[in-house]
């Protein structure tokens, strides 16, 4: 049995801590050791707008995504940004317009799955 257990800091927010718990328990998967994975990897199409500091996610899930997690984290480690979706199949598009968060590192993390996806982003402006 795999599991994948996601640790947070011990100082956070209520707010935070409710979206660290959704996290983990979203991202608490078992596969036994029959079962065989046979979902092909996903082809995500990222693109950071440097000018504008917004970000275009779009990817096609041919096969169905069981468990799906997109988030966007701030410079203090705050959850910006938090979408679950289940038993997600389709066409996928989301933009993020970190704008109004002012400048820093944000990073950009996708969870299906089978794979994680991270990405930093540094907004100057």
């Amino acid at each position: 049995m795999k599991k994948l257990l996601i640790i947070y800091p011990k100082k956070t927010s209520l707010r935070k801590s409710l979206a660290c718990c959704a996290a983990m328990l979203f991202c608490s998967i078992n596969l036994s050791a029959q079962q065989k994975v046979t979902q092909p990897q996903i082809a995500y199409n990222i693109i950071v707008d440097s000018v504008n500091n917004k970000i275009d996610i779009n990817f096609d899930a041919e096969t169905m995504i069981h468990n799906l997690l997109v988030t966007v984290s701030g410079p203090n480690s705050q959850t910006l940004f938090l979408d679950n979706q289940y038993n997600f199949q389709g066409l996928y598009h989301h933009q993020i317009d970190l704008n109004k968060y002012g400048k820093g590192t944000y990073y950009l993390n996708i969870i299906n799955d089978e794979e994680r996806i991270n990405k930093k982003i540094i907004v100057k402006k």
